[in-house]
């Protein structure tokens, strides 16, 4: 494993496929709506996610109608509470533990460490806060306490996660970054490290 200086080194972390097995936002989905209203979902949102599929609408305006259908109308309050049992019942189920464990690493070494994630605030932060680990996610729109349905802040996906970072880290005073992803969502923050690793393994721009 590498080894650079302790007090300038971070690490940043895709969540879906990285430090999971599986996609967080559609168990986060699957716990929220019931197996029922997830099928029922999935059903009446299959033009939206086959036009997805085919390239002819973008991730972002995906995500914001399927986030609609399932959570338009809860109070944040629920949504809140809602993310943080599904951080304590679901979450330890579908880690990664072998990704999880670099995170330790880099932790025990005192790293920075951060989770970049196009999934949702509420039910990431949660299970971030408990690890120690900073987050950048994708923020709802709440509107008098109430999720609207739309999203506050863009989808945390491809040069958005580079935006994001931008904004909340100054690059320029670490020496050493690492980088953790498993998707094309991932390329542009895995450009940003010194040690990019992708699905696992030492990553190069060359292999896209």
């Amino acid at each position: 494993m590498d080894n650079p200086s302790q007090s300038n080194t971070i690490a940043f972390f895709d969540l879906d496929g990285t430090l999971t097995r599986k996609d967080s936002f559609v168990e986060f989905i699957k716990f929220h709506a019931g197996f029922v209203k997830f099928i029922y979902g999935l059903i009446v949102l299959s033009p939206t996610l086959f036009a997805y599929a085919i390239g002819i609408i973008p991730n972002f305006s995906a995500k914001e109608k399927v986030f609609t259908f399932f959570f338009k109308g809860m109070t944040e309050e629920d949504l809140i509470t809602k993310g943080e049992e599904f951080c304590l019942q679901v979450m330890p189920k579908i880690l990664n533990s072998e990704t999880v464990s670099r995170l330790e690493y880099h932790q025990s070494q005192k790293h920075t460490t951060v989770v970049v994630t196009a999934s949702l605030q509420h039910y990431v932060k949660p299970w971030c806060d408990k690890n120690n680990v900073a987050v950048i996610a994708t923020i709802p729109d709440v509107q008098n306490n109430i999720i609207t349905g739309r999203l506050s802040s863009k989808n945390c996906y491809g040069p958005e996660k580079v935006n994001r970072i931008r904004e909340h880290f100054d690059l320029s005073e670490y020496k050493q970054i690492h980088a953790y992803g498993d998707s094309r969502g991932d390329y542009d923050m895995l450009e940003l490290a010194h040690h990019p690793y992708y699905k696992g393994k030492p990553w190069n721009v060359k292999q896209t």
